[in-house]
């Protein structure tokens, strides 16, 4: 169901009851689509519609989306299963269980917030496009982390990952059922280690100041409640480092790990075939043993 358009002028908090119209409350509405949201009107949408399973906030491009911010963190929508925010921005992206217990999809586009704290037990999808962090991000490999039924995260332009307060940042996803991680265009993106024993896919094209990827074997210190993976049953995964920078310049066990199937690039005047994938190993293995 789609609500009505907003008169000119639209403002995300005005208390004008004219700014914009909701469908007469309805508890058995399953799905909900709001051009011109606000958190006035989210207040109404949670009160209104307890049993919301989809629910799309957008703003139309023609939109200047400066002045919305969303403070999706103080509602609660006990049924919601897929949430969309578009050309929205959000005061922060705190999304816990006591308000989104058995959220699945969640999809952020166009637009900003401040941090990132995620408590989703039942989150299997993540998407991020253009969208941009400005405070410390220092809680997004633990917020990830929160999601142990996470099998996609898909990235563009996911900008702000080097926000921190500390000298480096080295963002550690410990994610049991993810088989495929996007991160491209993630341009200030430097470090990562990952526990994914069902990884498949890891793209990190564009993504221009990495500098270390670790492929972790076993869980780190303080997962000890999610199953573990006996090495030899983790999958092989194919890795995506076109225009990541120099690949020589890049640490950690990604491109030589005995799980890494296959690795892309755009190298041919580096002297091998970028497809020949076990050349390559060799070459990395010389190299980092030369060191």
């Amino acid at each position: 169901m789609l609500a009505e358009d907003p008169p000119s002028g639209y403002s995300s908090d005005t208390s004008s009851e004219e700014e914009y119209t909701l469908p007469p409350a309805d508890s058995t509405l399953t799905r909900l689509e709001c051009n011109f949201p606000s958190n006035r009107i989210l207040k109404q949408i949670a009160n209104d519609f307890p049993n919301l399973q989809i629910l799309d906030l957008r703003v139309g491009p023609e939109y200047d989306n400066d002045g919305i911010s969303l403070c999706l963190h103080n509602f609660t929508f006990p049924n919601l299963r897929q949430l969309t925010v578009s050309n929205v921005n959000l005061c922060t992206a705190e999304f816990l269980r006591g308000q989104y217990p058995i959220l699945q999809s969640l999809y952020l586009e166009y637009g900003r917030c401040g941090s990132i704290e995620l408590d989703l037990p039942h989150l299997r999808k993540l998407h991020f496009n253009k969208w941009t962090f400005t405070a410390d991000v220092d809680t997004f490999g633990p917020s990830l982390s929160c999601s142990p039924r996470l099998e996609q995260l898909d990235c563009y332009k996911l900008w702000g990952l080097g926000n921190t307060s500390r000298s480096q940042l080295k963002h550690t996803l410990v994610l049991p059922a993810c088989t495929s991680l996007d991160f491209h265009r993630s341009d200030d993106l430097e470090h990562l280690q990952i526990y994914a024993p069902k990884l498949r896919s890891l793209n990190l094209q564009a993504c221009f100041s990495i500098r270390s990827v670790q492929i972790l074997d076993r869980k780190p210190t303080g997962f000890g409640h999610l199953p573990s993976v006996p090495t030899a049953e983790q999958s092989k995964y194919r890795v995506n480092l076109m225009n990541a920078g120099d690949l020589f310049d890049l640490s950690g066990n990604v491109v030589v790990h005995p799980r890494c199937a296959g690795v892309f690039r755009n190298d041919e005047a580096a002297g091998f075939d970028p497809h020949d994938h076990y050349a390559l190993q060799r070459m990395m293995e010389d190299w980092k043993n030369s060191k």
